[in-house]
């Protein structure tokens, strides 16, 4: 045999490309399967962790509101505890109020009387706004009674808000309503804090 090959030459190549070609189309379609089985996996991971995350977001939106409701409670406490303890401060440094009463009557004197005392502390500052609601026998009365509380220095800023006239008894008398304040120096309170 001297080595050539019978077999036509174009016989030879169409095998050979047919060969080719089903190798080619084997990898192609093996090719297409993976890349199959990796968008289907990718779809499948996708929809897992989406829904799991739609649950993780659920789960931190309650979560927010939870802590948002617990805020709101709480800030609500603290404003309870804040009046409270100004309540309990109030009561605990409130002051002997006797000095101070005793000392309005001493100012009254016999042709005075006082009807109504209302004492309030100044909101955001130290001490208080007292009010005065009282009748004299004449304008002069009260007039000695502004002038006497103002000199006492317990007092600072005494109004004279209101007077007029009125029956009392059968007797003509002098209504008024006066108001003052009493700041935290004032005489008056230190001594009212010190007395035990």
């Amino acid at each position: 045999m001297d080595g050539h090959n019978l077999i036509p030459h174009a016989r030879i190549h169409a095998r050979h490309a047919r060969r080719r070609l089903l190798r080619w189309a084997i990898m192609l379609s093996g090719f297409t399967a993976l890349v199959a089985a990796g968008v289907t996996t990718s779809q499948v991971a996708l929809r897992v962790d989406r829904g799991d995350a739609d649950r993780r977001i659920a789960d931190l939106t309650n979560q927010v509101e939870l802590v948002d409701a617990r805020i709101q409670r709480l800030r609500s406490e603290l404003a309870d505890a804040g009046r409270e303890l100004r309540r309990t401060r109030m009561v605990g440094r409130h002051p002997d109020w006797s000095v101070l009463l005793v000392l309005l009557a001493r100012l009254s004197g016999d042709d005075l009387m006082l009807r109504r005392i209302s004492l309030d502390p100044i909101p955001d500052q130290q001490g208080y706004t007292i009010g005065l609601d009282g009748v004299a026998v004449s304008q002069a009365e009260v007039s000695s009674f502004v002038l006497a509380l103002e000199r006492s220095g317990m007092f600072t800023g005494t109004r004279l808000e209101a007077t007029k006239r009125e029956t009392i008894a059968s007797t003509e008398a002098v209504a008024f309503d006066l108001s003052a304040r009493i700041e935290p120096d004032s005489g008056a309170i230190a001594s009212a804090e010190a007395k035990p």
